[in-house]
């Protein structure tokens, strides 16, 4: 598992409803690279257990963020923080 390091593990955020689709689509893509797949697994889970969101954008890309403000994408072989 992971650190969680200032999250407290118990609260549970709920996701919006049109949040479900995004998650799906991101988390059944099929990924080459064997770390790529364990980061989006981890990056899942943090969506799943509501510390943070993701979407497909235009590109392909995944714009992750962190509830604690800090925005990433995630592309096909890099990750960029934005803000």
């Amino acid at each position: 598992m992971f650190s969680r390091g200032g999250f407290d593990a118990k609260r549970r955020k709920r996701r919006p409803r049109d949040a479900e689709p995004a998650l799906d689509a991101i988390a059944t893509q099929r990924y080459p690279d064997p770390a790529k797949r364990v980061m989006m697994k981890y990056f899942g889970e943090l969506v799943a257990e509501g510390f943070a969101e993701w979407e497909l954008v235009e590109n392909g890309n995944v714009r992750f963020r962190v509830e604690t403000g800090e925005t990433f994408v995630l592309g096909e072989t890099a990750i960029t923080r934005l803000a």
